[in-house]
């Protein structure tokens, strides 16, 4: 398997042509667009998924301070 990539890059570069190709600045412009559209999509989700972990462990907060505000008021009655 290895053997025939590499038998196929050989071809490749010997027997390419060139692409004559050109890249503008709308490109340039249209790549940072995507890498920063994929880090602003990144930091939404992981940022919801932090969200929902941290409401998690908020509510077993809570309840634990309702339980022991319940029992302080019941012994001071």
């Amino acid at each position: 398997m290895n053997k025939r990539l590499a038998l196929a890059a050989i071809f490749l570069v010997v027997f390419g042509k060139p692409a004559y190709a050109y890249l503008d600045p709308g490109t340039a412009a249209m790549i940072a667009q995507g890498i920063l559209g994929g880090i602003a999509a990144a930091t939404a989700y992981f940022g919801h998924k932090f969200g929902i972990l941290r409401g998690f462990f908020r509510r077993k907060q809570d309840e634990e301070a309702a339980k022991d505000e319940a029992k302080t008021t019941a012994e001071h009655e």
